[in-house]
């Protein structure tokens, strides 16, 4: 008879966050969005008055604009209701996205902890605090900040269920992921090549996870079988979303020859956010792209090898979609609308692979790392 024990009778393991866990996750997130209020920016963007006139169509009428909003439920179902609410005003029109921002400190710091232990929900959540483009995003009507969240969480739900002895959890966990995959999408539809870190997942942790993939795949059938067919009923096109997002950016026809003609400038433009700096002189992401890639190149000399495959195909083919957001129309070709906004994308994985580093320099250097981060922060 073996030793081992019957799965039933397992201990299962203990919950990703304890009390010392939150106590952290209280500390952070009240700095982190105390800092963001007292700076807080507000309207400013160029697409805040398209915003607002799709939530007062929705209020005022009843009636949804045909445009590339009107499949972005995670945002403007919400917001419709705030402003429903206390009125049509700024801080309803903005409350879903200090919601959302306010959340993202719990996930950066479970993610971490996932990954890395405490030390790395630590570096996570701190670099979330200090980043420029989250500080300031955090603040403005930028549904890019859902797309992020949902994202993230759709790939945490995964690796936790790569994790679990237990089927119950494991299933629960995979049924969470499709739900957040499909809330993703109803956030933006650039967040569709999620679906590659996450199938590499499911291949990572294949001994573990094949035989509840159901789990995942039936709803997220449903869920994204239900938006093709809203989509069919309303406009005749199983895929609306993206055809409208398409269609907003101008990406078909004589007007994406006049106004998105691929050319050097715009196709390096992603390359130029991350590593140069701005208008204003200062870096959208402070230094992280470069300690990065410098953590990248030292890594081999240093033996550093924080294991994180998962996040390093994240960070890539959002990187790589976008960058390569280019296709042929009227015999030239035109590249997908270049915004810093939508580079919020970058920001999670970026921060999880720099935690990664930091953790595994801290374990070794202590001191020298410590006093680097300050200096940092």
């Amino acid at each position: 008879m073996s030793d081992t024990p019957a799965p039933s009778f397992q201990r299962p393991p203990p919950p990703l966050l304890d009390a010392t866990d939150w106590l952290w996750i209280a500390a952070l997130t009240v700095a982190g969005m105390g800092l963001r209020l007292l700076y807080f920016s507000g309207y400013g963007l160029g697409d805040d008055i398209v915003l607002r006139n799709f939530v007062y169509s929705v209020l005022s009428s009843g009636n949804m604009l045909h445009d590339n909003l009107a499949y972005r439920v995670t945002w403007w179902l919400p917001t419709v209701i705030a402003c429903r609410l206390w009125g049509l005003r700024e801080l309803p029109y903005l409350l879903p996205i200090l919601l959302t921002a306010t959340a993202s400190f719990t996930l950066l710091y479970a993610f971490g902890k996932a990954l890395y232990g405490r030390g790395g929900a630590l570096f996570a959540s701190l670099l979330l605090l200090a980043c420029p483009l989250d500080f300031a995003w955090a603040t403005m009507l930028t549904p890019d900040m859902m797309a992020s969240v949902f994202s993230a969480l759709a790939l945490l739900c995964v690796l936790r269920a790569g994790e679990q002895a237990a089927v119950a959890p494991r299933r629960r966990l995979l049924a969470w992921a499709a739900v957040s995959s499909w809330l993703a999408f109803h956030s933006k539809v650039a967040c569709a090549p999620m679906a590659v870190p996450i199938l590499y997942a499911f291949w990572r942790f294949r001994r573990t996870l094949w035989g509840d993939l159901r789990a995942f795949f039936v709803p997220a059938c449903v869920f994204f079988g239900a938006t093709a067919a809203v989509s069919y009923a309303f406009t005749g096109d199983v895929i609306a979303p993206y055809s409208s997002e398409i269609s907003a950016q101008g990406l078909s026809g004589p007007v994406a020859v006049e106004f998105h003609r691929l050319t050097e400038y715009v196709f390096w433009a992603y390359l130029r956010w991350l590593f140069y700096r701005n208008q204003y002189g200062e870096f959208f992401y402070s230094v992280y792209p470069h300690l990065l890639i410098g953590c990248v190149l030292l890594a081999p000399l240093l033996r550093l090898r924080p294991r994180v495959p998962e996040v390093w195909v994240w960070m890539l083919t959002v990187f790589l979609v976008m960058q390569f957001n280019i296709q042929r129309t009227e015999g030239v070709w035109v590249a997908g609308f270049r915004n810093v906004r939508h580079t919020h994308v970058f920001v999670y994985p970026m921060i999880l692979l720099l935690a990664g580093y930091l953790t595994a320099l801290v374990g070794r250097w202590p001191r020298v790392t410590a006093a680097g981060f300050v200096a940092l922060m």
